[in-house]
């Protein structure tokens, strides 16, 4: 499988499809695609949160964002640096770039992708201008957030009950958008973002909160990796890759030992939605009668070469940047 091709080899398909299975093929691929558009905006408009004050109203679009995430990145302000750094310095987007590929091509086309599933919701910290926000700041801030998570879902039901309508929300399908007990019980926390994207450090940090979890976290399995930590092992410092692979490992360690009825209606919802828009675009009304099981199971992957990652104006950007050497290992992304 290629991260990075230079080339498309599937793009007439993908552009032009022409066989049912090609439609299929297209259509999944779009769908990548507003996926990664969708988490992107949100990556670079971020949820902005107070250290130093109590939290304010989450707003309902950030709350749903935050639900079937696996953790949460935390970072601190990016403050200015000189421009001969712009290009190496490591913010929320360009660490996407890294992040993103290395999520979707665990599964490829067989990603669940559906109500906002990710491995991260990004998050930045205020106040970093008046002091360095430390281990118990991050820690009482998340918390915090997930209280105000838990509240918010009544209002999605009120939402849904009197009708309401948005762009910005999905207020039809917002019993299916949870708050996952990995996401209250792990986090991670980027205090020092002036480095490039390959050698980035990030802390994991377990908050001590273990309710509806499969089993305790253990940060054994990434002992290779880690360069430092705390004196009860509850807070390691890792690269960032390391810490991404860690967490997906967790979520997929949770999903399979705790499967929730919910998701699988979920995933039944999505599978009727996806197949009648899919038909109504293509004027196909017998299209995919044999399409069984949730859309991320629909592409047979074993019939392609290449798994393209979804790209956007950002991903392809920072590829550029990598296939031009930026970072000592630019070539293993």
């Amino acid at each position: 499988m290629t991260m990075l091709p230079k080339e498309d080899p599937y793009q007439s398909r993908y552009l032009h499809p022409i066989t049912d299975e090609d439609i299929i093929y297209s259509t999944r691929r779009r769908q990548e695609y507003l996926h990664r558009a969708d988490l992107e905006r949100h990556v670079s408009r971020p949820l902005i949160l107070p250290t130093l004050t109590p939290l304010p109203h989450i707003k309902l679009e950030d709350a749903q964002d935050c639900y079937n995430k696996a953790t949460a990145i935390y970072w601190t302000d990016c403050r200015p640096y000189p421009a001969l750094e712009a290009q190496l310095f490591c913010g929320p987007i360009s660490a996407m770039t890294v992040i993103y590929p290395q999520w979707f091509l665990v599964k490829g086309h067989n990603t669940d992708i559906e109500f906002g599933r990710f491995v991260a919701k990004t998050i930045k910290l205020q106040d970093t201008e008046l002091r360095q926000q430390n281990i118990a700041d991050v820690l009482s801030t998340h918390r915090s957030l997930c209280e105000k998570l838990v509240a918010s879902k009544s209002e999605f039901e009120t939402l849904k009950v009197t009708g309401k309508k948005s762009f910005s929300l999905d207020i039809e399908d917002h019993q299916y958008y949870k708050l996952r007990p990995l996401f209250r019980a792990l986090i991670v926390f980027v205090d020092n973002p002036s480095s490039r994207r390959q050698e980035l450090l990030v802390k994991l940090i377990r908050t001590g909160f273990t309710e509806g979890l499969s089993a305790p976290i253990d940060f054994s399995s990434i002992n290779p990796e880690i360069r430092s930590q705390n004196e009860d092992g509850t807070v390691v410092t890792v690269p960032v890759q390391a810490a991404i692979r860690f967490v997906m490992e967790l979520d997929e360690r949770e999903r399979r030992a705790l499967p929730d009825k919910l998701d699988e209606e979920g995933q039944e919802a999505m599978r009727i939605e996806r197949l009648e828009d899919m038909r109504i675009d293509n004027n196909e009304p017998s299209l995919g009668e044999d399409l069984t099981g949730p859309p991320s199971t629909w592409l047979d992957q074993s019939k392609l070469d290449v798994v393209v990652v979804p790209q956007t104006m950002h991903g392809i950007k920072y590829a550029r940047q990598l296939r031009g050497g930026f970072g000592a290992n630019s070539d293993n992304l």
